[in-house]
């Protein structure tokens, strides 16, 4: 959902904040909601006028069934600088319902927090949030999510008031929290079992050390469940200590357990133990989630015999999950004796002092990736007022070495440096700069272009191409310091500005910021349609009658047009691509009412890593205009020298909302080069078509794996899917051949699902990451 409030500013805040201040009361009357999803919200009479909260006004929310993200913002001035911890009261129907404050400017500029309302349902609660690990910021609104995330299927009315601000809070930890109500003595918790799972409290029937408590929980698992488990409501701050012990019972010797801390399928974090103690005997295994971002999950699942279908009915016994300070440890940029950082720099080593030195006005920190929970990056905010060359300098901050371990192992002919950044802003200037340890006047600078804004994308950094008016490389210098300066050389605004960046990699070879494209052409043109033209939209193909389109580069496009014809076949000829805008404004395309499926491309390239498609949807009222935008954009590692077919569900686009109103579409490079596009439509499928996937066909080695599997099929394959154990989609490659190389690098150990699309079908086999 693309957010399209107008934030008003509000009088609420008149005098400057204390230690605490109350933001919303509702006594005063009602603010300006904004209610989106099918949320209703108004302000009535306390319905339930009881401890903790005997206010005569609070806020009614109604959220319907069928919404997961219904909400509401409000349009408030909100200053973290002032204080990071905050308070509401909540009246839920239901227990254990997720509430979801976020704080924000925008879609893409916003800090948020999920709290679970734990307490009694139909009664009042107080819940914290605590924003005690984000930058001094300011934003122009609060947007509250009742029920977050969850479709019930019933119609619920919550209540809530008294939104507090204080300078109280954030972080804790230390010693051994053990949680009470996961050691069965006072009485069951609420067990949720699935997939055959059994769980209930007994009598500890072997009473030995290392557990010689009275009650325990026995879980049964049934003889043909993989993935049998049990989910427990309770809220978890891995803020307060990021490992977990548990006491094991296990019939069997090596039975691995997993143990999984969510708050839904899609925002969870888990590890696997295995239980190798003897058989028929209590073992304490220990879960260490040290890198981990400090965040509040709701519930705890456990898994007995994880991934393995025994043949057998097992019953095991677990008890005593305790929470410890101890162990892990997170990466946070500084205030340790960590190892020195060297290249590649990911944020993900909780042993490695990842230090961000700001500088110029700016301040560096390492935080959770703003996209991915599970992820740590770099972040640069440059604060109102910062200089031009504000940045930050990848080194130590907690007293350790300077630098990196190693130097920057430049050659000749090995010269290019890759750094993933998120932007807020299509077009950023990115400075990297390499230095020597000792001598910060020996250096090399080189600069990239961010395409997109708001997404994470690849830039290549090209040291052989120094920025104008600086030092050529000096291969004989060592270099032993990288600082990154987003937006380097504008205008900065009066607000402050946020930058992430992560996986910075010395990958030698490549080169790629130079663009000037490639000579190198296809010989062959590109494979002719065959699907009915009934069933399809088409916007440049031989094949089809196509739809008027307005331009195939828009003026604002970074990149060359050249109509060509391979073969006597029409093609499109992108040189220097970093993105190409496509329009068909004055005559948008309704892919819903034409009950389109899919897209298609065919491309070639010599030179491309990766190859993006965007698709964008005005919704019915231009550009830019009242109601915004809705669009989304997928990526695909290349396939070079060779026609590639790309058949893309359309809900795939899945952060679209609608798909009536289709203005632009966007073809993206990177690093800069060439691509040839042809048959570029829009498509339907027959519903009544079937495609189940056929497992035992595909073959896969080495199996497990560490860094990258080969799967070879005994049909030429069209793409690859990897899904992780959770359904989750973590890469896709289109193929166009009968033997693909899949990399497994960058993903947590653990089981997998490749899912391989066939002209004669879809096959699947599975695949394990060591």
């Amino acid at each position: 959902m693309r957010s399209c409030y107008t934030f008003l500013l509000m009088l609420l805040l008149s005098v400057a904040l204390s230690a605490q201040t109350t933001l919303l009361d509702f006594e005063g009357g009602a603010p300006t909601f904004n209610d989106f999803n099918g949320s209703a919200s108004a302000v009535i009479a306390n319905p339930d006028a009881n401890e903790p909260n005997v206010s005569a006004n609070v806020v009614q929310n109604v959220i319907p069934g069928g919404s997961a993200f219904a909400g509401v913002n409000i349009p408030l001035p909100v200053d973290l600088g002032v204080g990071k911890t905050f308070t509401m009261q909540v009246w839920s129907p239901i227990e254990n319902a997720p509430v979801l404050l976020k704080i924000e400017n925008s879609q893409d500029d916003a800090v948020e927090r999920l709290a679970t309302a734990t307490g009694a349902a139909n009664s009042w609660q107080t819940l914290e949030f605590d924003f005690s690990d984000e930058a001094d910021l300011s934003f122009a609104g609060v947007t509250i999510f009742m029920n977050f995330n969850v479709v019930d299927g019933e119609e619920r009315v919550f209540y809530w008031d008294n939104l507090t601000q204080s300078d109280e809070g954030g972080g804790g930890g230390g010693g051994t929290t053990e949680l009470a109500t996961l050691d069965f003595e006072t009485g069951a918790p609420t067990f949720n079992d699935f997939n055959g799972s059994a769980t209930s409290v007994i009598l500890n029937p072997d009473q030995q050390e290392p557990n010689t408590s009275d009650s325990v929980a026995q879980n049964f698992v049934p003889a043909d469940a993989a993935f049998a488990g049990v989910n427990i409501p309770f809220q978890v701050d891995l803020g307060e200590g990021k490992v977990f012990t548990m006491q094991v019972w296990s019939p069997i010797e090596n039975a691995p357990v997993l143990l999984k801390i969510e708050n839904s399928q899609d925002d969870a974090v888990e590890r696997l133990v295995t239980a190798s103690g003897p058989a028929n005997s209590w073992q304490t295994l220990e879960f260490d989630f040290g890198s981990e971002a400090d965040r509040v999950l709701a519930g705890f699942t456990v898994f007995m015999n994880f991934n393995v279908v025994s043949g057998e009915d097992l019953t095991f016994y677990w008890d005593n999950l305790i929470q410890t300070a101890d162990g892990g440890g997170g990466g946070n940029g500084g205030g340790g004796d960590g190892a020195q950082l060297a290249l590649p720099v990911t944020f993900d080593d909780p042993e490695v002092d990842y230090g961000l030195a700001g500088f110029g006005g700016s301040e560096g920190a390492v935080v959770v990736d703003p996209t991915d929970a599970t992820n740590m990056v770099g972040q640069v905010t440059k604060m109102a007022g910062a200089e031009l060359w504000a940045g930050v300098t990848m080194t130590s901050t907690s007293g350790g070495p300077d630098g990196f371990a190693t130097p920057i192992p430049f050659t000749a002919d090995e010269t290019v440096i890759t750094v993933r950044v998120w932007s807020p802003n299509v077009g950023t200037n990115v400075l990297l700069k390499a230095e020597q340890t000792d001598d910060p006047a020996v250096s090399v600078e080189t600069s990239a272009q961010t395409t997109v804004a708001g997404e994470w994308e690849t830039l290549t950094f090209d040291f052989a191409n120094p920025a104008d008016g600086t030092a050529p490389l000096n291969v004989n210098a060592v270099y032993g310091k990288l600082s990154i300066f987003p937006d380097f050389g504008n205008e900065f605004p009066a607000e402050a500005v946020t930058y992430y960046f992560d996986d910075v990699i010395f990958t030698g070879e490549g080169g790629g910021n130079g663009g000037g494209g490639n000579d190198e052409t296809p010989m062959v043109a590109a494979p002719t349609p065959t699907r009915a033209a009934a069933d399809v939209i088409s916007m440049f193909s031989n094949a089809y009658d196509n739809v008027p389109v307005d331009t195939w580069r828009t003026d604002w496009s970074s990149g060359t047009l050249e109509d060509i014809q391979i073969e006597g076949n029409d093609t499109k000829r992108y040189d220097d691509l970093v993105f190409v805008g496509v329009e068909t404004i004055g005559s948008p395309i309704d892919l819903e009412a034409a009950e389109m499926t899919h897209f298609h491309v065919d491309y070639w390239t010599a030179d491309l890593d990766t190859f993006r498609i965007k698709i964008v949807d005005f919704l019915g009222d231009g550009f830019d205009g009242a109601n915004g935008d809705t669009e989304d954009e997928l990526s695909y590692a290349t396939t070079k020298g060779e026609w590639v077919s790309l058949d893309i569900p359309l809900d795939d686009f899945a952060a679209m909302t609608a798909q009536s109103d289709i203005n632009q579409l966007l073809f993206v490079g990177t690093p800069t080069g060439t691509v040839f596009v042809d048959n570029v439509y829009y498509y339907k499928r027959d519903p009544d078509a079937t495609n189940t996937p056929v497992t035992g066909l595909l073959e896969v080695y080495p199996n497990p794996a560490r860094a990258q599997v080969v799967i070879t099929a005994p049909a030429r394959m069209q793409d690859v899917t990897l899904y992780d154990f959770n359904g989750r989609r973590v890469r896709q490659q289109a193929v166009n051949a009968d033997r693909v190389t899949l990399n497994l690098e960058g993903l947590p150990a653990g089981f997998y699902v490749a899912l391989v699309n066939t002209a004669s079908g879809a096959m699947t086999v599975k695949v394990t990451k060591e």
